[in-house]
């Protein structure tokens, strides 16, 4: 019988020692991807709106940033988590760079109050079974079950927190609209594109259907 992915994952960081029944391969990736590993997910439904998808379990390394905006968040947590994907980990090997880089954003209770944010990196499929152990305890490796999430995307370069927050309840009152329940006390950013890229990036708002655990950071599988 196979394992499930977390389990393995688990496994793997607590140094216990179990068959291994298979590999997890990709589907085909989405475009927006540009050939790097990223979730799998199925699309259920299509709007001019959003789009309704069914992600798969998966693996992430992640960190939680509180500051006053997202910018400032990303910066740090891109920064922490790179670190890691670069050889800074137990096993001092290189992780390649996936997509997306994922923000959970909690909206602050004013304009001069810190916001929590959760940053993380997708762990290639290759290492699903078996993530390296980060050296900055800041870092976690977690796993999300499967959950669904309604997506709404967007191209250039627009990542102020106005941008994103517009975007975000462009998206929450389309869901009230058609009557979708879903957790509205934060939402994520999905971001696809590097500094660099100047023509079709590519960013997404998620919000988790209500009947989803909670947050990305709610899977936390070890911790040194």
């Amino acid at each position: 019988m196979n394992r499930s992915l977390c389990l393995l994952a688990l496994v793997a960081l607590l140094g216990i020692t179990m068959p291994v029944y298979g590999t997890l391969v990709p589907d085909k990736r989405p475009w927006f991807c540009h050939g790097l590993d990223c979730p799998k997910y199925k699309v259920v439904e299509t709007t001019d709106a959003y789009e309704v998808r069914e992600y798969k379990e998966a693996v992430w390394a992640t960190t939680t940033v509180e500051t006053y905006n997202y910018a400032m968040a990303s910066s740090i947590g891109f920064k922490r988590l790179f670190d890691y994907i670069g050889g800074s980990n137990k096993d001092e090997v290189k992780i390649p760079m996936t997509a997306p880089v994922l923000a959970d954003v909690e909206p602050s209770q004013g304009p001069f109050c810190k916001q929590t944010f959760t940053i993380s990196f997708f762990v290639p499929f290759h290492f699903h079974d078996a993530p390296p152990s980060p050296n900055n305890p800041d870092i976690t490796i977690t796993c999300t079950p499967a959950f669904t999430a309604y997506v709404s995307e967007s191209g250039g370069f627009k990542l102020d927190d106005y941008s994103l927050g517009k975007m975000a309840s462009a998206l929450g009152d389309a869901l009230d609209a058609d009557g979708h329940e879903y957790e509205d006390d934060h939402y994520y950013v999905a971001g696809y594109d590097p500094p660099f890229r100047f023509k079709d990036r590519h960013t997404e708002i998620w919000f988790k259907a209500k009947t989803d655990d909670d947050s990305v950071i709610s899977g936390a599988i070890a911790e040194e």
